[in-house]
């Protein structure tokens, strides 16, 4: 392989990675926002993070049907920050 070959690969990796992490985001902010419809915030939040976390942990790394990552979880709950974030400023 030639070094312009294995850049090549490397940014193809990168945009399939954010686009992935990005995915992961949106839903999070999707299932935080419409569960706030019913729940008060903070019941939210940890739906959000319930969810997150038992795709991570039982579909992905239990049932090998997925890729488990951490960073995939932080950012499936990286939307309840920035409401926190909203919240205190």
């Amino acid at each position: 392989m030639t070094q312009k070959e294995i850049i090549s690969e490397i940014r193809e990796e990168q945009k399939s990675m954010a686009k992935d992490k990005l995915l992961h985001f949106f839903v999070g902010s999707v299932i935080l926002h419409l569960s706030m419809v019913l729940f008060n915030p903070y019941i939210s939040m940890a739906i959000v993070a319930v969810i997150g976390g038992a795709k991570e942990l039982i579909y992905d790394k239990y049932m090998n049907k997925g890729n488990f990552e951490w960073l995939d979880f932080a950012f499936t709950i990286a939307p309840c920050f920035l409401y926190l974030i909203t919240l205190v400023f």
